[in-house]
């Protein structure tokens, strides 16, 4: 039995029965394994492969399926072989059906036949199956959930909601970076030494961020053990560049963990000034202290802190960064999981993404800039709460803010762009 195909269920059952995240499950699973490169490939087309299409593969299942329940481990079982018969073209279909029946003895002896059955049916029906698939509404075809699908309809219509799942792939597939300014001049100088580990680095859409492209474990070459660089989307670049923070600055992050953009921001200021970068979890913020650590920043302040409420320390801030804690329908490429979680599980964000944009509001200088971002296409977690704050707040109002196509927007931008990650980035002003 494939040891990869072993993994990837266990790794699939954490995420959808467990609640991992994961991103955060694949590099625990792949870093307690000794694989080939072929296997860890086979692992990630397998685990990514089901989680990104459990709408359509429980579809499909489903035809020919007569139990009305199964164990969450069987249900993973035939959604990993019916992934490889219908979406992985280089595994022969005799290799899959045989693999999954194999594993079902593991899990449920008495369900083999049952499995076999199920799968050999998709197998021969897959052409037919496919079709059903790609004339479905886009729930079904691009593993959303409804209610999800139909709410960014509504919001940004048909044809770009469409347009932004069918990025979904590609943002997968492009792992974006900042280059450490304080240890690496620019990115051309960085290219020229990720090149000796392997690693390809191209140009960003914004100033020293690169698209990378590597066959092994990032934390495993000598770019990352010397900080030249850390893992961030090109639109949380974004938010952190809009905050404008020069060197000398004091900056608030009020929701900082891993901590990308206090160090994108410490980057730009130099390491001279002071960032306070809070988060509500001790182990969250310890990932900032180890970031610091290896990117050789010393200006960042950490602290666990809830960011709703008094913070431990005085801050009176040049300037403040709310990345506020948000459904993150923005991000479903690169976590899948998240396709699968209803509207109604976040009814009560707005509230708190208000609460937490009030409190930095009040650490904010006279003069200074606020900025509030998501990583979310909900109105109601966006534009709705920067509205509601200017409304409530006549001393602020909307400053211009970077887009990643070149010139300012006069207000809020919102990123919902084939191939990228969906954003929500205003930028506020207080008068003084």
């Amino acid at each position: 039995m494939s040891r990869a195909r072993s993994l990837a269920l266990q790794s699939i059952g954490a995420v959808l029965d467990r609640g991992a995240y994961s991103n955060i499950e694949a590099s625990r699973a792949l870093a307690g394994e000794r694989l080939s490169e072929a296997d860890r490939s086979l692992y990630k087309q397998l685990f990514y492969g089901v989680l990104e299409r459990v709408i359509p593969l429980d579809y499909c299942i489903g035809r020919f399926s007569r139990m009305k329940k199964t164990s969450p481990a069987l249900t993973n079982i035939l959604r990993l072989g019916a992934c490889q018969l219908l979406f992985l073209d280089r595994i022969p279909p005799r290799a899959a059906v045989d693999e999954s029946v194999k594993l079902a003895r593991r899990v449920a002896p008495q369900a083999a036949g049952f499995v076999n059955a199920v799968l050999r049916n998709i197998d021969r029906s897959r052409d037919g199956l496919l079709e059903e698939l790609d004339r479905g509404g886009l729930s079904l075809k691009y593993s959303v959930h409804p209610a999800v699908a139909a709410l960014l309809t509504d919001a940004y219509g048909h044809a770009a909601t469409q347009a932004f799942f069918e990025g979904f792939t590609a943002q997968r597939s492009r792992i974006c970076a900042r280059v450490n300014t304080l240890r690496c001049s620019d990115a051309s100088a960085f290219a020229a030494a990720a090149a000796r580990d392997g690693i390809t680095a191209e140009p960003g859409p914004l100033p020293d961020s690169v698209f990378l492209c590597f066959s092994k474990a990032l934390e495993q070459t000598a770019a990352w053990r010397d900080g030249l660089f850390h893992l961030q989307g090109a639109a949380s670049q974004l938010a952190a560049a809009a905050v404008c923070a020069k060197p000398g600055d004091t900056v608030l992050d009020a929701c900082a963990a891993p901590g990308s953009k206090s160090f994108t921001m410490a980057q730009q200021m130099r390491d001279r000034g002071e960032i306070y970068a809070f988060d509500l979890h001790p182990h969250r913020v310890r990932l900032i202290e180890a970031g610091m650590r290896r990117l050789g920043i010393a200006c960042i302040r950490p602290a666990t802190a809830d960011a709703a409420a008094p913070y431990p320390v005085s801050v009176h801030a040049d300037a403040a960064l709310v990345d506020a804690p948000c459904s993150g329908y923005g991000m479903m490429a690169r976590r899948p999981e998240l396709r699968y979680r209803p509207p109604s599980e976040f009814a009560g964000l707005p509230a708190l993404q208000r609460a937490i944009l009030d409190r930095a509001a009040q650490s904010l200088r006279p003069g200074g800039r606020l900025v509030y971002s998501t990583c979310t296409l909900v109105p109601a977690e966006n534009r709705a709460v920067t509205d509601a704050f200017l409304q409530a707040n006549p001393g602020f109002s909307y400053a211009p803010c970077p887009r990643l196509s070149g010139a300012d927007a006069d207000g809020p931008v919102t990123l919902f762009e084939p191939g990228s990650e969906g954003f929500y980035i205003a930028a506020i002003r207080r008068e003084g």
